[in-house]
């Protein structure tokens, strides 16, 4: 398939995804009273400012109890804690513009949504000071008006921004843009994106949301593309006079000129989405491919901020030449999705793909994990029947969550999760594995990240990014 760069402005739209509630706790005493973080760009994930990224993970208690654990390469842990229900998410952000990366906790209930802002401070993360969001759609919610909502953050014009989706049952999907100012508090009312603004469709709307410098991107899996239901990705950027205020740059559907495939009924387009440095990739989910019914597949893109176009690169589907095993009905291959650095390649970005692959002899649909180059057909692939990657087979396990530590300035450690599997005879308590932080060969070496002990149960359910 040819390459094309295709400049589009049109309306864009919608957004949803899901997480669930919870109040924050207070770090350990020596975390209360933190000192200000030095002037600079942050190392995602690096919240004490110390050079290094820490692993922040989630664990659970029983049925309501949640735990973050930052995990410093061995040196032990500290924990932020939250009391709620299931799903819970966090993700990493530069919230006030020092050393020290940030953290935007998300929880919403249906009935409820909460969205913090955790800074970082040499002390670690600051869960003392940790400071509520007024979501606009959330005093709407109760009685049949339900709601869900995740977020993330940019850095861009020496702006923090914190950008929220909420989908809820009557309003359908909205979208909230907050600009911070440099302590990292909300200047005034957020710029709210309606869905008659942005095409949405509502409640029907499923997908995520992502962000990379001043430009996010929404899926919205239920949009319409010539009387289908299809799905699109939504682009939108800072503004050019007033870099606060987020305006949509473009709509990219299977029908987009350059995309190798066609918008057809319930493919899924953007069910799930990544973006990071200006790569995009855009789980297709429900894709059928040949008379494979949802075997699903992922498109990438390259996103050029600067200019508005975009590059379509060839799918990323399981019957490709190099990826294992083959396209199996109702596999979703597509439902996971991340984007990471030098993980195939010198200065590569490559898309990490994790599903239940149902081709796998012996097993009821066991994890794997794809890392495909976004521009050349290089994949590296794993279960926990890879040589030297820690873990017994389980159905519906490894993988089940990724994320990554950005633990150089070109290549990544790759963390994947197995938050179900049983670990030295402690029932579901979860495993998280980590990469050597190099280039993945057939000699890369994985370890755990400890768990904190059998009184944890699923271990690793998310990891932030």
């Amino acid at each position: 398939m040819n390459n094309a760069h295709i400049s589009r402005t049109v309306a864009a739209g919608v957004l949803a995804a899901v997480s669930l509630v919870a109040p924050l706790h207070a770090l350990p005493a020596d975390a209360a009273e933190p000192l200000p973080c030095a002037a600079g760009t942050p190392v995602l994930g690096d919240y004490n400012g110390d050079g290094s990224p820490e692993a922040l993970i989630q664990q659970t208690f029983g049925s309501s109890l949640r735990q973050w654990s930052v995990e410093r390469d061995g040196l032990g842990t500290k924990v932020l804690t939250a009391f709620g229900e299931y799903g819970i998410e966090t993700r990493n952000a530069d919230l006030n513009g020092d050393r020290c990366s940030d953290v935007i906790v998300v929880a919403s209930a249906l009935t409820s949504i909460d969205v913090k802002l955790v800074l970082g401070s040499t002390s670690g993360l600051d869960a003392v000071s940790a400071r509520s969001l007024t979501i606009p759609q959330a005093a709407t919610l109760g009685g049949e008006n339900e709601g869900r909502a995740n977020a993330v953050g940019l850095r861009h014009d020496g702006v923090s921004q914190v950008i929220v989706g909420v989908r809820t049952t009557e309003q359908g999907t909205a979208i909230d843009v907050f600009t911070l100012d440099a302590s990292g508090t909300p200047l005034g009312d957020p710029q709210v994106i309606r869905p008659e603004d942005v095409g949405s469709r509502g409640f029907g709307v499923e997908g995520g949301l992502d962000g990379s410098g001043g430009t996010f991107v929404v899926g919205a899996a239920a949009d319409e593309v010539d009387g289908k239901v299809a799905g699109a990705v939504h682009v939108f950027g800072a503004d050019s006079v007033d870099p606060t205020k987020m305006v949509p740059q473009a709509r990219l559907t299977q029908d987009s000129p350059g995309v190798p495939d066609k918008a057809e009924d319930g493919d899924n387009f953007g069910q799930t989405v990544a973006f990071r440095d200006g790569w995009l990739a855009v789980g297709v989910p429900y894709e059928n491919i040949g008379s494979t019914t949802s075997a699903g597949l992922v498109q990438p893109f390259h996103w050029d901020a600067a200019t508005h176009t975009y590059t379509a690169y060839r799918a990323i589907q399981q019957n490709a030449p190099g990826v294992p095993g083959s396209n199996q009905r109702n596999e979703n291959f597509g439902e996971r999705v991340m984007v990471t650095r030098g993980l195939t390649a010198k200065g590569s970005h490559d898309i990490v793909v994790s599903w239940n692959d149902r081709d796998l002899a012996g097993y009821n649909a066991p994890g794997r994990v794809l890392v495909a180059n976004a521009t050349r057909s290089i994949y590296r692939a794993y279960t926990e029947l890879t040589p030297g990657v820690p873990g017994s087979t389980l159905d519906y396990d490894f993988g089940s969550s990724l994320g990554y530590l950005a633990t150089s300035t070109t290549t990544d450690t790759l963390l994947i999760g197995s938050p179900y599997e049983s670990v030295d005879d402690c029932d579901y308590s979860g495993r998280v594995l980590r990469s050597d932080g190099g280039r993945l060969t057939n000699a890369t070496r994985w370890r755990d990240v400890p768990s904190p002990g059998c009184e944890v149960q699923f271990w690793g359910q998310t990891i932030g990014r």
